[in-house]
């Protein structure tokens, strides 16, 4: 390691005081204190945390270099010195980065063995206040207006002054028309249209903590509109910039239209557990996704990855997308979509043929979560059986002809696939007994609840409360008379036209419908009916009921009119 102990070394700053963040000279000076000559003078100061370099490299003499190898390392190498050149200087441009005193280095290092060196020299650091810039408002819409706070802070009291700053408005934004407000004294530079803002010869007050300036904007155009503070703040006096960025959006004065696009999803089975669905708007805006039917299925917006469906249990699920707009655009119609969640279906169906019905049986269909019951259906139709639960229920059937039936679970509005058909099953007429069944329920007719009749005579028979769509069979007593049948409709009533036999025996008489009732028992529904004798010699049948009063009145109008015939002729004889 050289030894140059003809050397001195002395560090310091140009001023023993300045503003923070103000720039000031730090400078080493070398003198050769002995004769001789040196070269490869090499050494290394450390500046004190609080001051910066503001610059790469300084300037030097004697050959050599100074480099600032970090904020706070200052690095000479090569330095040559002799007689001709006693006196080498380097500096460099520092500031400091907060409030305090600081000495010109916190040490050296070396490899030349400068035997003399006084780093001690220190320099003040006066607290500046801080400006910062905001908007007023988040977002303007276009033509609208807001203001720019322009805030000058500090932590110290003491008296200031002389303090100033430009600001450039960004593309879009000018000065509005309103007036600005500030209580930083000074000058303030804000006409309405220009695009900076200027403050020169401002002021704060012993124990003032900050100030003001709100300056009025105009905007134009759309977007985002940025103040960025190492670009567009400048002409700092006595001032720290602490503006990073301020920004502020401006929306169009009108919003423009956007629409919901939202595929409609397929029907699944209730073993899903979900599904994605991914509605779009024509604005590129997300849009959310919310269950109207919770029991059946959740939504659970996934904003990167499109909305999940949870799927819970079996029934319908239905979808509502939405897009509330933003200051670029109105908000969305709602669009809603529906699907199916279908049940498991039951398995096992079979079928057994009872008189003018059929008992039909499934197993049930697992799991049975969601399942409110379970309809079957016969084919041909249209007769069905519904249950709420149950896993038997009872068909109306027409005698004789052949069926089959299938089974679906039922959940809500959904329902699951067809389980069966069963085997073919013929259901049986209802076969008359040897004698009427007591009962008390009363077959009716379209003339009410007649009691006679006679030999010829049309009746039509009314009843009600058989199982749907079953056969029942009309029989006429004392000895068993089958008069024909009826298919009752979808209330499991019947109006059926029947003649009484021309044979049939003047007496008592019991008019007999039998059935299916709708839980597969039999039905019979009776009236009882005196027929009349059959006119003598006349090869007439009498006339009952109402037929006979009339005839009753018509022949003694008939009577009285001869009568009356008879004493006139009397009374011209006379």
């Amino acid at each position: 390691m050289q030894n140059v102990s003809g050397i001195s070394l002395v560090a310091d700053y140009s001023a023993a005081s300045a503003d923070v963040g103000q720039t000031l000279t730090w400078s080493a000076t070398l003198t050769l204190t002995g004769g001789g000559s040196y070269t490869g003078v090499n050494f290394a100061l450390y500046l004190p945390t609080g001051v910066d370099a503001e610059a790469a490299s300084g300037t030097t003499d004697c050959g050599a270099t100074l480099i600032a190898i970090s904020a706070r390392t200052l690095v000479v190498a090569g330095a040559s010195m002799s007689v001709s050149q006693a006196t080498c200087v380097y500096s460099m441009p520092v500031h400091a980065t907060q409030a305090g005193t600081y000495a010109a280095s916190t040490g050296i290092a070396n490899n030349t063995q400068i035997p003399t060196y006084d780093y001690s020299a220190t320099f003040t650091a006066i607290p500046v206040p801080t400006l910062s810039a905001t908007f007023s408002a988040a977002t303007v819409v276009a033509g609208g207006a807001a203001s720019l706070d322009l805030t000058l802070d500090r932590a110290d009291t003491d008296a200031k002054s002389g303090l100033g700053y430009t600001v450039a408005l960004p593309a879009g934004v000018t000065v509005g028309s309103a007036s600005a407000t500030s209580d930083c004294g000074g000058t303030l530079t804000a006409a309405t249209g220009q695009s900076t803002i200027e403050l020169a010869g401002a002021t704060l007050a012993t124990g003032v903590a900050g100030c003001t300036t709100s300056v009025p904007l105009a905007f134009s155009g759309s977007g985002v509109k940025t103040i960025t503070g190492l670009s567009d703040v400048t002409g700092l006096t006595r001032l720290v910039n602490g503006v990073t960025t301020a920004s502020i959006e401006v929306y169009p004065a009108v919003p423009g239209p956007q629409t919901i696009t939202f595929a409609q999803p397929a029907d699944v089975p209730s073993s899903t557990s979900s599904i994605s669905v991914d509605p779009t708007s024509s604005a590129s805006l997300y849009v959310t996704v919310t269950s109207n039917t919770t029991d059946v299925c959740t939504a659970v917006p996934v904003e990167t990855s499109g909305r999940q469906v949870q799927i819970l249990k079996p029934g319908i699920c239905s979808l509502t997308a939405t897009q509330p707009g933003n200051g670029y655009y109105a908000a969305a119609a709602a669009v809603t979509r529906t699907f199916a969640v279908i049940p498991p279906a039951p398995s096992a169906v079979t079928a057994t043929a009872n008189d003018s019905s059929i008992t039909v049986s499934w197993t049930a269909a697992s799991p049975a979560t969601g399942i409110t019951g379970y309809r079957a259906t016969a084919n041909p139709g249209p007769a069905t059986c519904t249950t709420t639960g149950a896993t038997t229920c009872v068909l109306g059937a027409q005698a004789g002809t052949s069926y089959t039936v299938t089974v679906v679970a039922l959940a809500g509005e959904t329902e699951s696939a067809a389980a069966g058909p069963s085997a073919a099953v013929a259901p049986p007429a209802p076969v008359a007994p040897a004698t009427p069944p007591s009962t008390n329920l009363t077959l009716t007719t379209d003339k009410g609840q007649i009691s006679t009749t006679a030999p010829g005579a049309d009746i039509t028979f009314i009843g009600d409360g058989f199982a749907p769509y079953s056969t029942v069979v009309i029989t006429m007593y004392s000895a068993p008379r089958t008069l024909g049948t009826a298919v009752t409709d979808g209330t499991g009533s019947f109006s059926k036209r029947i003649t009484i036999p021309a044979d049939l025996a003047a007496g008592a008489h019991t008019a007999l419908a039998q059935g299916a009732a709708p839980d597969g028992t039999t039905r019979s529904m009776a009236l009882a009916l005196t027929v009349a004798e059959r006119a003598a010699g006349s090869g007439t049948l009498p006339v009952t009921g109402a037929g006979i009063m009339l005839q009753l009145l018509i022949g003694c109008a008939l009577a009285m009119t001869g009568t009356g015939l008879l004493w006139a002729g009397r009374t011209r004889r006379v």
